[in-house]
């Protein structure tokens, strides 16, 4: 018998391993949770729930589903968890592209999967300069994991939006529950007012058949033990529950039914805060309002930039100018504890220039508890319309708990960094009361009061109460000057 060559026997093992495939079947693969969503014909999908449902077998079986079924497309999974993000799903298309028959025959190279049919699933990270790609895709489907940990998903939506036409593309997007009920994208589209938009799906792991149910229950009373049955996080990740607003790692304690007001008010005082940006945060600058007879703060301005795109001076002086144009400030701060831009005044095209003063670095365990005071007394509001930055950063930021457990104050990571909030903190250092009251300075002794002084201290009660000389002192402080009197009352008492 001839011997084969090195090709034919390749081509033969190939052969055999397709023959040794099952037959594509997103029905058989999924279990009911799953299925429900893939075969949801809603334009665009949602589905929230706990850990370990199997969200990212779901998001591989659709995409190489729609990538086999529309020759020449494109589509892209964004995991917005970035650490793991080309890591979890390459192994889910992996393990199905090795187990069943698929058609358009995909290969996974470099965690992209390739069609014969000339269709492209990308992987990307929540990294904005790898989001950006996707506006130059023309995208059949786009999944999007981790959606509650998105600083912007209204945004990475917006932009993909024009990518959807040539394919009439579908969105899904999955994620566990936000960190607060009622605030951001996140509750919009699953709870709020935007979820008609969207067809929308739970699930829990309970219901993961792949999960033995006795293995669940370990690790769930575990997780309890370990952080507690009020814990957000074991709120979220365990229960699939959104936690009430008032939970113990919020950072600001702002109520958004009691702290707002509407409309514009018109003030007697402003006064203007600014957080520079650093190298990777966003540049905020807010104006708070106040009126004499009055103790409300009144937030009435912000401008955010993007995150690391805070620019130069020139850009900084843009914004001021603006705010200083619209609503005069008497003070101006800026927080310099994190700043890229070392500044005291800002000059723009020559005919602007404003001082600003630099505030006490950042003390989380003074300043926090401080502006909690004026959410809780009722005194600072919010309109949400006016800034929505700062109300995003009031509602989203958290503590790491596990920091907060040994005794120090920190953000939790997870969350967006508070640029606007610091904003905030720098610009209430103008507001009449916020501030601390410098000590009052004690006038320097003359010379012969600083004498008469230390003649005092130079006499102490005898037992009798009588006040006794203790003369060798006295005389090195007194030198060759002629003495002074002694107290004349000996019986005063104290």
């Amino acid at each position: 018998m001839a011997r084969i060559s090195a090709a034919q026997a390749r081509a033969e093992l190939a052969r055999r391993k397709q023959a040794a495939k099952i037959d594509w079947d997103p029905a058989a693969i999924l279990y009911h949770d799953q299925f429900d969503v893939f075969s949801d014909q809603t334009r665009d999908r949602v589905l929230e729930g706990t850990r370990q449902l199997g969200k990212t077998t779901l998001a591989a079986v659709e995409l190489l589903d729609a990538g086999s079924k529309n020759p020449g497309s494109e589509s892209a999974y964004v995991d917005l968890d970035i650490e793991h993000a080309d890591k979890v799903i390459a192994r889910d298309y992996e393990t199905l592209i090795e187990k069943y028959r698929i058609p358009g025959n995909p290969r996974l190279i470099d965690g992209d999967v390739y069609f014969d049919n000339g269709a492209v699933l990308y992987s990307f990270s929540g990294r904005p300069s790898e989001l950006e790609k996707l506006q130059g895709l023309k995208l059949v489907r786009l999944i999007i994991d981790e959606s509650q940990d998105a600083v912007d998903l209204e945004g990475i939506i917006k932009m993909c939006r024009p990518a959807l036409m040539r394919w009439r593309g579908r969105i899904l997007l999955f994620g566990i529950p936000g960190r607060i009920r009622g605030i951001g994208f996140w509750w919009d589209i699953t709870h709020g007012d935007k979820a008609h938009l969207y067809g929308f799906h739970s699930g829990h792991m309970r219901r993961n058949p792949y999960l033995p149910a006795d293995s669940i229950d370990t690790q769930l009373a575990a997780a309890k033990a370990e952080l507690g049955e009020d814990n957000p996080d074991f709120i979220r990740h365990w229960l699939g529950q959104w936690p009430e607003a008032d939970n113990a790692a919020r950072v600001y304690r702002w109520d958004p039914i009691k702290h707002v007001f509407e409309g514009l008010p018109v003030c007697d005082m402003y006064f203007s805060g600014t957080d520079p940006a650093g190298v990777r945060d966003r540049e905020a600058t807010v104006v708070l309002g106040v009126k004499n007879g009055c103790e409300t703060i009144w937030p009435v301005y912000e401008s955010v930039s993007a995150k690391g795109d805070g620019g130069d001076y020139c850009q900084t002086a843009s914004v001021l100018k603006e705010a200083q144009k619209r609503f005069k400030p008497l003070r101006s701060f800026y927080d310099y504890g994190s700043a890229a831009k070392g500044m005291l005044a800002t000059t723009h095209n020559r005919d602007f220039s404003i001082y600003l003063e630099p505030v006490p670095p950042k003390s989380l365990d003074f300043e926090i508890p401080r502006v909690n005071g004026l959410f809780q007394s009722g005194r600072l509001v919010i309109n949400r319309e006016l800034t929505p930055n700062l109300a995003a950063d009031l509602a989203g930021v958290h503590w790491d708990l596990k920091e907060r457990a040994a005794g120090k104050n920190k953000y939790d990571k997870k969350t967006p960094h508070p640029d606007v909030a610091d904003a905030l903190r720098a610009a209430l250092w103008g507001v009449p009361g916020f501030a601390l009251e410098p000590k009052e300075k004690k006038r320097p002794l003359t010379e012969e009061e600083t004498i008469e002084a230390e003649i005092e201290k130079m006499y102490s009660k005898s037992s009798q109460g009588l006040y006794v000389q203790k003369q060798p002192k006295l005389n090195a402080v007194l030198g060759n000057r002629q003495p002074l009197r002694a107290p004349q009352k000996v019986d005063r008492r104290y």
